[in-house]
């Protein structure tokens, strides 16, 4: 099942190495972690709004060419248009995430006029709150089209170059609800669990194709104040998109691999696989998972 003994214990040790690596690395000042993003290409889905437009703004700061791409033009433009006035480099791409051929076309235009994309973003999001039985067929498929099979086009149209070159970095920005199922976002949750899934995966096959170059940071947090999910929750907690895009452009830096915000959330999800559900459930009640969420919106 595991091989020879030799390599059994090979890969004990290597596991145990790791492990020692990044307990060692939580301690190191995150000054000396950050890599310089300077000049390097960086595209981000849904940029026209909401986080995907205050990280466009804050990973423009630190000299890198930001590639926006939204479903809405003038939101999109209105992004590039800030970026460039505070002395940035920017540019608008107008696409549909979920149209696998919008996404191609996407990144032909893009490697023929900016060329390969160092850093890709994958941002955009939409949601309908609503129960289940009550949520249209229609919707269910919408809201997976844009939260995970965008995922896959951008990576599937973006990747290629990455694997030629051993370098890049795929960032997918998730959710809390992408680990813990949600009430009254049944789709919502599911395409946020799917996108985990993916990211993980994505993350083996390079691995095992020894693409060692190629970094991953997946990004999980909880309520965003972007206008998307109510704030009446139990607890009042929300994040500031400014903090949150901070944390998440700490995260690009520092090549982390996973982030999830507010901290606490840390020691659930690592109690998570020895809750039966009924326990998970009320905890998910204490932090707002019984609210229904009804409005349509696009991140």
């Amino acid at each position: 099942m595991f091989g020879s003994i030799p390599s059994l214990i090979a890969s004990i040790f290597e596991i145990l190495f790791l492990i020692f690596k990044n307990i060692v690395t939580f301690f190191i000042p995150v000054y000396f972690l950050k890599k310089s993003i300077k000049d390097q290409t960086v595209f981000i889905t849904g940029a026209g709004h909401g986080l995907g437009k205050v990280l466009a703004k804050e990973l423009s700061k630190l000299g890198a060419i930001i590639l926006c791409c939204d479903i809405s033009k003038e939101l999109c433009e209105e992004t590039v248009e800030e970026i460039k006035n505070s002395g940035g480099s920017a540019l608008a791409y107008i696409a549909d995430v979920s149209k696998r051929t919008d996404m191609y076309e996407t990144a032909e235009k893009i490697k023929k006029e900016v060329g390969t994309v160092n850093i890709l973003i994958n941002n955009a999001g939409i949601r309908v709150g609503n129960t289940f039985l009550d949520t249209a067929d229609y919707n269910i498929q919408r809201v997976l089209a844009v939260n995970i099979l965008a995922h896959m086009w951008t990576v599937k149209a973006f990747l290629p170059d990455m694997v030629d070159k051993d370098s890049g970095h795929i960032v997918t920005i998730s959710s809390l609800a992408g680990l813990f199922g949600v009430n009254g976002l049944v789709d919502y949750s599911t395409s946020k669990f799917a996108a985990v899934g993916f990211h993980e995966s994505i993350y083996s096959e390079m691995q095992i194709l020894g693409k060692m170059g190629i970094k991953f940071t997946l990004i999980c947090p909880y309520i965003i104040n972007t206008g998307m999910f109510p704030l009446s929750n139990k607890l009042g907690l929300s994040l500031d998109p400014e903090y949150g895009a901070r944390k998440i452009v700490e995260s690009i830096l520092t090549n982390k691999q996973l982030l999830i915000i507010p901290h606490i959330f840390r020691v659930l999800y690592l109690f998570k696989g020895s809750m039966p559900f009924n326990v998970q459930f009320k905890l998910g009640r204490l932090f707002g998972n019984d609210i229904f969420l009804k409005k349509e919106y696009w991140s």
